[in-house]
């Protein structure tokens, strides 16, 4: 992990030797408060259990104090503004559950009815606190707008979520509402900002977004969490992890995966709604998305921003993707090590208001697109698109790489690359070339002749190699004409067809 991202992101979240110290010092003066069905909502929870977590959240002291929750169902609604520890008995049997009506909050992210509520709502610039081994279970109390969030971190406050399962946090039946989410920290419209840690944990059965972390000095870790969407699809297009408004964050070894909408959804579909793994929608420069597994979603990586952001997109399998396993629209991309297997379209970068460029900068894998390896479009007005990177390997598509406009604002620099075979790629100026086609418009000179040494020697004519017949460019056919085109054709006039974040 990059030190100095891990300096900026925790911004005050005390880690590893410093937390022991802390604990060390701490420990003879915190207290212990009980909390179990079976008991009283009396006196100060230490002699004997209380009943409830919100009593027993009204007892514990500013700092310090832990609250052990024994196994049980606690039908509540919470604010957390301490610097306490919520310790549960086990993700699956110590439950917080929605209550039938929930309490309205202004602080929340703006909305309205039950989208300005939360089960848990943490805040206080001074709060730093936790919460372990525990559920947050939904769903809302009826079938259209009746909850908002699972976990709602705002006012500046810092809050770990380790080993918790978030779930069902949605509508009473499942609706195309745009509600129901599962973590949330910050938010831009009501200028709430919230740090911390998302750790281990489950999301799952959620109607809108899995996490979402948003707004100018919001910083989180999510590490090591499995997100998962709804299968069959829903009525609604989802999203996994949503970093954006200018937070950031680090994204590292978690599991994403179903988010599509587009097979059942008369909204959703190629030029329509996408259901997203990873949504960067103008994150804070510097965020990070390293060693991830993203799959079956209608887009698993989907970067766009306004301003050329630069994000780090490293380790990472992204895999069978319902449209594109990574699209990149006015942002940086720098993609290190990642696999991009199974979708109609590998990587996909295209013109914006702001200019696009991804730096393949070497190890990435693109193989098995139906469609194209890499692809690119652009509109007029829009900046320019470069894609460029050496000691890559793309094999195994339909096309290995597409620049259907032949536009001067578009270069495919793409030189010491393994295109599946030594005489390098399919094109009629290659006669001699059996690896994946490669259209005009894209740099393909000095290929790797293996994929192992990535010895790039140039064209090599010598006489070992037997002429071959040049293999056919295959047509775009429809997909040329209107489909990746229309996806983002807005983003040259600064707004997208469809903002899958909204």
């Amino acid at each position: 992990m990059n030190a100095g991202f891990f300096k900026r992101v925790t911004d005050g979240i005390v880690m590893a030797c410093g937390v022991l110290g802390v604990l060390m010092f701490s420990v003879a003066h915190a207290a212990t408060l009980q909390v179990q069905p079976g008991g009283a909502d009396t006196g100060n929870c230490q002699a004997s259990p209380c009943q409830s977590i919100a009593y027993a959240l009204s007892q514990a002291a500013a700092n310090g104090d832990t609250l052990q929750v024994g196994a049980g169902t606690y039908v509540e609604q919470l604010t957390i503004n301490k610097s306490v520890a919520v310790q549960g008995a086990g993700s699956a049997s110590t439950i917080i559950r929605a209550p039938a009506v929930l309490a309205t909050n202004p602080d929340i992210s703006p909305g309205s009815g039950g989208q300005l509520t939360a089960i848990v709502f943490v805040t206080g610039a001074t709060t730093d606190a936790s919460m372990t081994h525990l559920q947050v279970r939904g769903p809302g109390p009826s079938s259209s707008g009746s909850i908002g969030y699972g976990v709602f971190v705002g006012g500046n406050a810092r809050f770990t979520l380790d080993h918790t399962r978030i779930t069902a946090i949605r509508d009473e039946p499942f609706a195309n509402s745009q509600n129901g989410s599962g973590v949330r920290f910050g938010a831009p419209g009501t200028g709430q900002v919230g740090r911390g840690q998302l750790l281990n944990s489950v999301i799952d059965d959620f109607q809108k977004n899995g996490v979402t972390v948003s707004n100018v000095g919001s910083s989180v870790i999510l590490r090591g969490n499995t997100i998962t969407g709804t299968m069959p699809p829903p009525t609604i297009a989802q999203n996994g992890i949503q970093i954006s408004g200018g937070a950031l964050a680090l994204v590292e070894d978690n599991t994403v995966s179903n988010l599509q909408c587009s097979n059942s959804n008369p909204n959703c579909g190629l030029d329509a709604s996408w259901s997203i793994g990873v949504l960067l929608s103008s994150a804070g420069a510097g965020t990070e998305v390293i060693n991830n597994r993203v799959s079956h979603a209608d887009g698993n990586l989907y970067a766009v921003g306004s301003s050329a952001q630069a994000y780090t997109v490293t380790g990472n399998q992204f895999s069978d993707a319902t449209y594109v396993n990574v699209t990149a629209g006015g942002v940086v991309l720098n993609m290190m090590d990642n696999a991009l297997t199974g979708a109609e379209v590998g990587l996909f970068a295209a013109g914006s208001s702001t200019a696009t460029t991804v730096n393949l900068n070497g190890g990435n894998r693109i193989t098995n697109a139906s469609r194209q390896g890499i692809r690119t479009v652009t509109a007029p007005g829009a900046l320019p698109v470069l894609v460029s990177g050496s000691q890559n390997q793309f094999y195994a598509n339909l096309a290995g790489a597409d620049n259907p406009d032949l536009a001067p604002a578009i270069v495919l620099d793409l030189a010491c690359n393994w295109w599946g075979y030594p005489t390098g790629p399919t094109h009629p100026a290659n006669p001699r070339g059996r690896g994946n086609t490669v259209s005009d418009g894209v740099q393909y000179l000095n290929w790797a002749i293996d994929n192992t040494t990535f010895n790039c020697v140039g064209n090599p004519r010598r006489n070992e190699f037997m002429a071959l017949t040049p293999a056919a460019v295959p047509s775009t056919g429809l997909w040329g004409l209107s489909a990746i085109a229309l996806l983002l054709a807005g983003l040259g006039a600064g707004a997208l067809r469809r903002r899958p974040w909204a």
